[in-house]
This record gives structure tokens, sequence and C-alpha cells, in this order.
């Protein structure tokens, strides 16, 4: 059995700890319907956690090939404690207006 994954479009960062000044976040994948939750003031991004829990569904034996083409890729398949964090990286705020309002849209 083999799972192929594609994701293309925004990635995100969120912040999981905060300590002496850093800032150590998780990355996300950001779909375009990141405003239709319940509480549009919270975006519904997809975090590695959630990918990396799914990936542990996947039968053994199984090959699992993710192919992400967006900011802050991320690692949902390198989880070795908190090593997954990675130092945040300031490209300005993210407008989940924008995001929602963007012409490529499926």
């Amino acid at each position: 059995d083999q799972l192929f994954f594609v994701f293309c479009g925004h990635g995100a960062q969120l912040v999981a700890e905060e300590y002496a000044g850093h800032r150590l976040c998780e990355t996300a994948i950001v779909p375009t319907d990141v405003s239709d939750g319940d509480d549009p003031a919270v975006p519904r991004v997809i975090h590695d956690t959630d990918v990396h829990r799914a990936l542990l569904q996947v039968p053994e034996g199984a090959q699992a090939t993710l192919l992400y083409d967006s900011c802050h890729a991320g690692r949902p398949l390198d989880r070795s404690g908190l090593d997954y964090l990675s130092e945040y990286v300031s490209r300005g705020r993210v407008d989940y207006d924008k995001l929602r309002g963007h012409p490529v849209l499926p």
C-alpha cells in the first residue's frame, strides 16, 4: 500500500513555547477554508502534529510520501522530544481575511 499526500498553498508558524526571548513554533498548513470554523477569529489550520497523528494510523509496511510546497513546510515525520519545533521567523503578520478572499480556490 502507498499513501501520497500533496499540499501546495500557504504555511504558518504557531507559537508553541516561549522562553528567555525565544519563540519555538510548530508549523501548519493553511487550507482554503481556514476561516470557515465555528469561530472565525480562530483559524482552522492543520498542525504538523495532526498530520503526524494521522500518519501513525497508516498500516505497518505501507509507504507514505508527503510533498509540501509552502512556507514553513514543517516536519510531520521527524518527532523526538520537542526537536520538531523551529525558531520563529518573522515575515510579517498572516492576514487570514486576505487568505479567505484569495482567488485560488478549489
